[in-house]
């Protein structure tokens, strides 16, 4: 159920262009608070947070093209032997 829910969200989040943070997190898979705590420490683990563009009052929001090219260019890895030195498991 939750899988569906899930997908139906993302369906309608393909449309917008760009996202809330919570919106912007769920997309990615983590907290909204890992969010925010991200974009003010500047530092997300071993790689740079996500950007982000800040809009009067409305606040903090992340263009989804941009969110799918962060992710995109993210490290991968094949084996936890391949990670770089600053990742704890």
């Amino acid at each position: 159920m939750k899988s569906q829910e899930h997908e139906q969200e993302h369906e309608q989040n393909c449309g917008k262009l760009l996202l809330t943070s919570k919106e912007a997190a769920k997309y990615l898979g983590i907290s909204e608070g890992y969010l925010r705590v991200c974009r003010s420490t500047g530092k997300m683990g071993h790689v740079t947070p996500p950007p982000y563009v800040l809009i009067g009052r409305a606040g903090v929001r992340y263009d989804i093209r941009a969110l799918k090219a962060w992710a995109a260019s993210l490290p991968t890895y094949r084996s936890v032997n391949e990670y770089p030195d600053e990742v704890s498991i």
